[in-house]
């Protein structure tokens, strides 16, 4: 099963006419199976945006996820939550947030309990003893035996920072943070030399997104 795990990253800025942000959505590519995963590639999509970039990135995301040739994608989204953007129908999210952890401390690892009440379909879950219990939840036409076996494929990687996780979501938070922190210091750079109006930083701005894009 090939698979596409996408996640974002935003950087704003405060010029002289209001705030701008450059958005980043990394995506790390690969392919799963009951047996085990491998990766393929990754990729990264970016762009700019007037005014506080949280609810531009969000939509970008679910966007992108819209675009991808692959038999599942992998989100660290709400989905309940962010129904009106179109979600799509081969998404599991993996959610770390959420409220009444505490109603499933104490169980024996590993471990998946289904809520039978909800649209898209939801489960809590964790992993290992010493993991976090993470929320699922799943547009894709897959039992929840299903995905808590591909959830387990996914969250046994050797990495301290993704054991019990999602090893794929976690490659794609650590892409996106560093192309947001590299292109970070291009603008941070800019609004130190001298105070820029907001079209003329925008235009330059733009302009060393596409100089630093590799050629297609």
């Amino acid at each position: 099963m090939s698979f596409a795990a996408l996640d974002g990253s935003l950087h704003t800025v405060k010029t002289d006419e209001g705030e701008l942000s450059y958005v980043v959505v990394a995506i790390v590519y690969g392919q799963v199976d009951n047996k085990g995963f491998r990766l393929t590639g990754l990729s990264s999509v970016d762009s700019m945006f007037q005014g506080n970039g949280e609810d531009a990135m969000r939509r970008m995301e679910y966007a992108q996820a819209s675009l991808e040739q692959v038999d599942l994608v992998l989100m660290d989204r709400m989905l309940s939550r962010d129904a009106q953007l179109g979600l799509p129908a081969n998404a599991i999210a993996v959610v770390k947030d959420f409220p009444g952890r505490e109603r499933f401390l104490g169980r024996e690892v590993p471990w998946m309990v289904e809520d039978p009440t909800t649209a898209p379909r939801r489960a809590f879950f964790k992993l290992r003893k010493s993991s976090w219990i993470f929320m699922t939840e799943w547009t894709k036409q897959l039992s929840a035996g299903q995905v808590f076996r591909l959830l387990r494929v996914m969250g046994n990687e050797p990495v301290p920072e993704a054991l019990g996780y999602n090893y794929p979501l976690f490659l794609a938070d650590k892409l996106a943070k560093f192309k947001r922190d590299k292109f970070k210091r291009t603008m941070d750079f800019l609004l130190t030399r001298r105070q820029v109006r907001y079209r003329d930083f925008r235009r330059i701005v733009e302009s060393a997104r596409a100089f630093g894009r590799p050629n297609r």
